[in-house]
C-alpha cells in the first residue's frame, strides 16, 4: 500500500475533494457524527473534524470534504487504517444534497484512487441494513454484497488488476 505524502485533492466532474479544515466547520456540523450519533455542537462538531483531519498524519483516514461551489456538503473517504492492504470505504452528504449523483462521484474517485494510487487489494463497505439508498449506491459501483451481520451489510470491492 502507498500512502500519499500530502493529503491529494481530486476533482470530480462537478466537485473538488480535498482536506477539510476547521474554517469548514459551520458546513461540517450537519453531517458531523461520532459512534452512529448526529452532532449538534459547535465545539463537538469541531472536534469531530480534527479527529477526521488528524487521522491522515497517523496513516489511519484519509477522508476526502466534498465541495460543491465552495461549500462543503459531505465527505467520503478510507476510515480505520490499512491493514492487510485493505482500505473501508465511508461517508456522508448533506441531505439537501442527496439523490443528485454527488456521492456516486465521490465514491467512484475515492476507489479509483485507492486501487491505482495507494494500490489497494481491497476496499470494505458497512451500510445498515435497511440504508437501501447506500446499498443500492455500492452496488452501482461495483462493490458486492458479503453479508449482514447485526443491522450492518458488509460489501467488498477487489482490485483487478
Amino acid at each position: 500500500m502507498i500512502y500519499p505524502k500530502t493529503f491529494p485533492t481530486l476533482t470530480t466532474s462537478r466537485m473538488e475533494m480535498r482536506s477539510m479544515e476547521q474554517v469548514d466547520v459551520q458546513d461540517f456540523l450537519p453531517i458531523a457524527m461520532r459512534r452512529g450519533r448526529q452532532i449538534t455542537d459547535t465545539i463537538e462538531a469541531s472536534n469531530v473534524l480534527r479527529d477526521v483531519v488528524g487521522g491522515f498524519e497517523t496513516q489511519q483516514t484519509l477522508c476526502w470534504g466534498m465541495f460543491f461551489n465552495g461549500k462543503l456538503i459531505g465527505m467520503c473517504g478510507f476510515f480505520r487504517g490499512f491493514a492487510e492492504n485493505r482500505g473501508e470505504i465511508g461517508y456522508i452528504l448533506h441531505p439537501e444534497y442527496r439523490r443528485e449523483g454527488f456521492m456516486l462521484e465521490a465514491i467512484e474517485a475515492a476507489v479509483k484512487y485507492g486501487f491505482q494510487t495507494m494500490e489497494l487489494d481491497e476496499i470494505h463497505a458497512f451500510t445498515a441494513s435497511g440504508n437501501h439508498a447506500s446499498r443500492g449506491l455500492l452496488q452501482k459501483v461495483g462493490f458486492t454484497w458479503i453479508s449482514t451481520q447485526d443491522l450492518l451489510a458488509q460489501y467488498v470491492r477487489n482490485n483487478i488488476r
